[in-house]
């Protein structure tokens, strides 16, 4: 039948043509099938080092260290101008206390001290009191002897402001003295929380710089898994073209149409055949 053997034609054609196909495809597939078992196991070894990196962050807490030594910088900075500042105040509070102490010998110099001091405005009131006095004795012995009682009064006068002006040092050397003792316990705490900021800075820096040294080596491997991961990508990729250099394909160039002389039977040879079979079976008759 025509059509039967146009069809089987074709069916033979497009079943060797998906034999092929299919042959290629496991001939690639297995020529990749042991780089691809390598690629997964190497994808596993992969994400465990990855899982690993953000596991130690989490551990170990590196981010949230990160953030409290720079809080701790920024406090230990803070702390620190104001601890010199303070000093700067210690400084100028033992200056005033030592020009009290010189005030307390020589009086008479008491226009000469720094009005910053404290209480200076009742030193100089008292001071200029006693001055006053003292001028107004000297005046009075022009005219009388150091016996008249003018003069007496005036010395008596003279004594009292005299004690007034040291007391009046005195009650301001005490004030300075309790300032700088106030100065010298804010800077003593201050030096010891800026101590203790140090210390805690240095722990965290000597964790950080552990922490890093462990996760530059975690990366480190991560970093190498990658790259034999690719490796062993690249491998497959070539192992596939590899493959598909070397396999043959067969390709339908033009399907079976409905034959219009069949191959066989043909009676014309057929016939000959029996003619000359016939005549040869006469002849050896």
């Amino acid at each position: 039948n025509p059509r039967t053997a146009a069809m089987t034609a074709n069916a033979f054609a497009e079943a060797a043509e998906e034999f092929v196909i299919e042959e290629n495809r496991v001939a690639s597939d297995n020529a990749v099938a042991w780089p691809l078992s390598q690629a997964n196991s190497q994808r596993q070894t992969l994400e465990k080092a990855e899982q690993a990196i953000v596991q130690f962050r989490v551990d170990n807490g590196l981010d949230i260290l990160q953030t409290d030594k720079k809080a701790i910088d920024a406090d230990q900075t803070s702390l620190s101008a104001a601890l010199v500042e303070f000093e700067k105040q210690e400084l100028l509070q033992r200056d005033t206390m030592a020009a009290l102490t010189a005030l307390e010998v020589t009086p008479e110099k008491a226009r000469e001290i720094p009005q910053e001091i404290p209480r200076m405005a009742e030193i100089l009131a008292t001071y200029d009191k006693w001055m006053a006095a003292v001028a107004e004795r000297d005046l009075l012995l022009t005219r009388y002897t150091a016996k008249h009682p003018e003069v007496q009064t005036r010395e008596k006068a003279i004594v009292v402001l005299k004690a007034q002006v040291f007391d009046a040092i005195k009650t301001s050397k005490q004030t300075a003295q309790s300032g700088l003792d106030l100065l010298r316990k804010q800077i003593e705490s201050l030096r010891a929380k800026v101590t203790e900021l140090g210390v805690k800075a240095a722990d965290m820096d000597r964790r950080m710089v552990e922490g890093k040294g462990k996760l530059t080596g975690l990366e480190r491997e991560r970093d190498a898994c990658d790259v034999a991961y690719r490796g062993i990508l690249n491998r497959i990729e070539e192992a596939r073209i590899s493959a598909d250099e070397n396999t043959a394909s067969i390709k339908v160039v033009q399907r079976a149409h409905d034959p219009v002389v069949p191959i066989i039977p043909r009676p014309s040879r057929v016939r000959a055949m029996a003619f000359l079979i016939g005549a040869a079976a006469g002849l050896l008759l």
